[in-house]
C-alpha cells in the first residue's frame, strides 16, 4: 500500500505585544541615536541656531531612516531590535516577507507611531494576528520564536 505525503505549513503564531514593544524601543533608540550623531557631525547650521537637514539632505536622511526597517525586514526578516527578542516579520501565510511587503508595512509606520505607537499598539491589540495598520495592508505579521513557520520544519500529514 502506498501512502501520499503532503507537507503542510503550520500557521504562524503572532508574537507577544510586549516583545514587539521592547524591540520597537530598541529600534527607535538606534535610529534616534544614529540620526542625532549624523546631525551633529554633518548637519547644516540652521538660521535659528543648531544643526539640521534641509532640501535634498533631509530627503536622503528620511530614506536612510526608512531603510533601517525596510532592508533588514526584507533580507533577514527582522531589524536589530526584533533579532534581540527572537522576532521575525513574515507574510501571513508564513512565508518570507517580500521587499514590497516590507515597503508597504513601513510606509504606514508614520500612522502607527502616532501618540508614541498608541495607534499601532491599539490596532495590533484588537486584530487576531496582532497586526498593526502597516501589517494589515502588507499582509504581514510579526512572529516569535515559539512557532515561526518560516524557519521551523514543515508538518507532514500522511494520507
Amino acid at each position: 500500500m502506498r501512502s501520499t505525503v503532503i507537507a503542510t505549513r503550520p500557521d504562524p503564531i503572532p508574537a507577544p505585544l510586549d516583545r514587539r514593544a521592547a524591540a520597537a524601543l530598541i529600534d527607535t533608540a538606534i535610529v534616534l541615536t544614529v540620526g542625532y550623531l549624523a546631525t551633529v557631525e554633518w548637519g547644516q547650521p540652521l538660521p535659528g541656531g543648531g544643526k539640521g537637514w534641509q532640501g535634498l539632505e533631509a530627503i536622503l536622511m528620511m530614506v536612510l531612516t526608512a531603510s533601517y526597517w525596510v532592508l533588514p525586514e526584507w533580507a533577514l526578516g527582522a531589524t536589530l531590535g526584533k533579532l534581540l527578542f527572537g522576532l521575525r516579520v513574515v507574510s501571513v501565510d508564513g512565508r518570507k516577507c517580500s521587499f514590497s511587503q516590507s515597503v508597504k508595512r513601513n510606509l504606514l509606520r508614520i500612522v502607527d507611531i502616532q501618540f508614541f505607537y498608541l495607534i499601532g499598539y491599539t490596532v495590533a491589540r484588537f486584530t487576531p494576528k496582532r497586526q498593526r495598520i502597516g501589517d494589515l495592508w502588507a499582509r504581514t505579521m510579526v512572529v516569535g520564536p515559539e512557532r515561526d513557520a518560516a524557519s521551523t520544519p514543515h508538518g507532514v500529514t500522511r494520507i
